[in-house]
């Protein structure tokens, strides 16, 4: 079948596609809001006739009253973008106090094929034959899709910086300023001063056992670019998990919104005569794939770090980047003088990196940097990456124990102690903070990060989670929005999560699809609970969950759990025990980090399959351990919500009831405003499942009245509520909870919880 004709119009080096709005320069999608577009458009089609002003007013906002100045501001950033300058108007004429004349020569551009045409070349006296658009390459057609992202991009992040602003009673910025600028909202351009660069995994040219040394000096070598002033370096985490494969550089850089990369190859040598390690990196430039700097180390181990901080300089160099003497010292510093520490570090590091959520990886980080700390006591680096590892493995509840949240503490102050100015100490006792509920100090600690590294985008990323915690939901958006306009790809999932608990399902699915541009297998968890969210579609979120399930290990609790928990609602009660035998540990899973014994979980499905005597040998074995663990941890939350519930599933109703009311005095949302709400929810499946519905309607009134993971999907399909389901008044609740979201959440304060 033929599709419809695609209409385009070419204008010097640009081309507007009309359908898509998307603006390419030289065949790169350029950023542009949705309204500055429109206004492009309007007055493209119109090429040659003045176009008032009114008129445009009407064409671009048709059922919005707005100020003349928006669309000054419109034509400002449109003049920016097209190169004008005050005295070269080569494409929008003014006429004065009455509008605007597209003057450019423009060429009506039909595909018949719903790839966009080819941008126009520059003028030629004679062009080259027409292209066929119906054999554009792979990578071509990687390109369109790149650049639906990235006008996605640049719409969502102009509109909810907006939305944000308004909600705190700022106006919108004026032009120039951080927010309004194409950079600032996320897009492939460079922010005003600042260089965008992502250094791509090195290759190991040597033995695979040395894949953590490999992987650590790319890392290492990320780190120093950080913290230099006028970078933006992209995310370690997203470029590890990046697929590069069959992609050209360009792609690369379209996709993580980059303007340069580094790459390289790493061999490391072991002869009779001694060790050397040859390192070869290459700075190249995104837009026309060219090698600005390459160069080949021969080095010594106990040179490695003069190696690591040269190739810095030369990066800056070759960009160039002007860099601070203490940017300087940073850059150069000497972390430790013992190599066997050195390479524990980068063990350690390598392992957590791979999979901060994996609890088998956490242990095998823990083992290495607490190695490399003994071996080297002064190591201010390795202290504060063994604080992080204690604390993910506190919060993922690896490790959940008084001794370990005490031992990150102490990590993290042993590291600041060693070098007051690390941001990595910094950022491992702020992580500390926000697992003792300290968002406060927290955020203090990351201001003293910021210091060392200005432009990271998991600074920006923690504040934001900090603020999240404290309620401030549009402060949170706007340190996110900080962030993704650094680092899109690593930031877009945080900002999804950000807005499921907003229960506003269509801008989760927005950046989910950003955070999937990059790497296909990002977002998993919370585009599975979107979807199920959404209209309960066990089979949607199946097809999600299903593969990361088989590509990550069973330590990592998130696919596993929420899997396991969706095929119990759905049915399939075999294949959610099945699920549940293989769980870690920890066991089950709930966000945020809700871990609870899997025999809890065990006894819920055996529960609902009619095999009471299995169900109660589950729920008597949790409570041996729970009762186990509260001795050391009388005051855990976690501890007592899965009291609560294996106490429930034994009928111990006053027993059940206590345990699950005091978690949500523990947790409340007054003091967490992410995670309190879970403990709501747990508190009202306890009060249902033990006959107390009205106590069990009141609770969940409490809970949609602030922003949460659960909405009213997860209230009928969850079998723990099917006493509610037939109370008279179910239908009505479900009605009046359903329209808890977004503006309605936060136009409230956020109340202590009763009782």
């Amino acid at each position: 079948m033929t599709a419809s004709p695609r209409l385009s119009y070419a204008f010097g080096a640009f081309r507007l596609d009309a359908v898509d709005k998307v603006l390419f320069h030289r065949d790169r999608p350029v950023p542009l809001t949705p309204k500055a577009a429109e206004t492009l458009l309007a007055l493209v089609e119109r090429q040659g006739r003045l176009v008032t002003k009114d008129e445009l007013l009407r064409i671009v906002w048709p059922d919005t009253f707005v100020e003349e100045n928006n669309l000054a501001q419109n034509i400002s950033m449109l003049r920016r973008i097209l190169g004008e300058s005050a005295g070269d108007r080569q494409f929008i004429e003014t006429v004065p106090k009455r509008g605007y004349r597209f003057v450019g020569p423009v060429e009506r551009v039909d595909s018949e094929n719903d790839a966009v045409a080819a941008p126009a070349a520059e003028p030629k006296i004679q062009g080259p034959p027409a292209r066929d658009v119906a054999r554009e390459s792979t990578d071509a057609r990687n390109s369109l899709r790149r650049a639906a992202v990235w006008a996605l991009i640049a719409a969502v992040s102009v509109t909810l910086v907006l939305v944000a602003r308004s909600r705190t009673g700022k106006p919108p910025p004026a032009a120039g300023t951080p927010f309004s600028t194409p950079a600032a909202a996320g897009v492939p351009s460079g922010a005003e001063g600042v260089t965008r660069i992502a250094v791509l995994p090195f290759v190991n040219l040597g033995s695979p056992d040395d894949e953590y040394f490999v992987a650590g000096m790319t890392e290492e070598i990320t780190s120093r670019l950080a913290g230099l002033n006028r970078l933006a370096v992209s995310s370690s985490t997203t470029v590890t998990q990046y697929d590069r494969h069959g992609k050209s550089v360009r792609s690369i850089g379209g996709d993580l919104g980059v303007e340069y990369v580094v790459e390289g190859s790493v061999r490391w040598a072991r002869t009779s005569g001694g060790t050397q390690v040859r390192i070869t990196p290459r700075l190249i430039r995104v837009a026309d794939d060219t090698a600005v700097w390459t160069h080949q180390y021969d080095a010594s181990l106990s040179d490695l770090f003069g190696v690591q901080a040269d190739i810095a300089f030369q990066i800056t160099g070759a960009l160039p980047v002007a860099i601070e003497v203490r940017e300087r010292r940073r850059v150069e510093a000497r972390p430790t003088d013992d190599t066997d520490a050195y390479l524990a570090y980068l063990r350690g590091i390598t392992a957590y990196r791979e999979s901060p959520s994996n609890t088998s990886n956490q242990t095998r980080a823990r083992a290495d940097l607490e190695d490399a700390v003994a071996r080297d006591p002064r190591f201010a680096l390795a202290w504060s990456w063994l604080a992080r590892v204690y604390a993910a493995q506190y919060e993922s509840g690896a490790q959940r124990k008084p001794e370990i949240r005490l031992a990150a503490q102490r990590a993290a102050r042993t590291a600041i102690e060693l070098d007051p100015e690390l941001p990595e100490a910094h950022i491992a006792l702020a992580q500390v903070f926000l697992a003792d509920r300290e968002n406060d100090r927290a955020l203090e600690e990351l201001e003293s990060a910021r210091v060392g590294q200005p432009n990271s985008p998991e600074v920006l990323r923690l504040i934001g989670a900090a603020e999240r915690r404290k309620g401030r939901w549009s402060e949170s958006l706007r340190a996110y929005m900080r962030a993704f306009a650094l680092d899109p790809a690593s930031i877009a999932e945080s900002i999804a999560v950000h807005y499921l608990q907003l229960r506003q399902y269509p801008e989760v699915r927005r950046f989910i699809a950003i955070a999937k541009a990059g790497n296909p297998g990002a977002a998993a968890v919370p585009e599975a609970w979107m979807l199920f969210s959404e209209n309960g579609d066990v089979a949607a979120a199946r097809r999600v969950l299903e593969p990361a399930l088989k590509a990550r290990s069973p330590a990592d609790a998130r696919v596993r759990g929420l899997l396991a928990r969706l095929e119990w609602f759905d049915g399939h009660r075999q294949r959610a025990l099945d699920l549940i035998k293989e769980m870690d540990a920890a066991g089950a899973w709930l966000p945020t980090n809700f871990r609870f014994p899997a025999s809890v979980a065990a006894g819920e499905v055996y529960e609902s399959m009619g095999r009471r005597e299995e169900a109660a040998e589950q729920y008597a074995a949790a409570m041996a351990d729970l009762q186990r663990k509260q001795r050391s941890a009388p005051d855990d939350f976690q501890i007592e919500a899965a009291l609560g519930l294996a106490a429930a599933g034994l009928s111990r109703v006053s027993e059940a009831v206590r345990h699950a009311q005091r978690a949500v005095e523990l947790e409340p949302v007054t003091r967490d405003a992410a995670t309190g709400p879970l403990y709501l929810y747990l508190l009202a499946q306890v009060q249902a499942r033990l006959g107390q519905p009205a106590a069990a309607f009141a609770t969940l009134d409490r809970m949609f009245s602030v922003p949460g993971f659960y909405n009213e999907v997860w209230v009928q399909r969850d079998p723990g509520f099917a006493a509610l389901r037939s109370d008279p008044t179910f239908r009505a609740y479900i009605d009046r909870w359903s329209l808890q979201k977004g503006d309605a959440l936060l136009q409230r304060p956020v109340k202590p919880p009763r009782g």
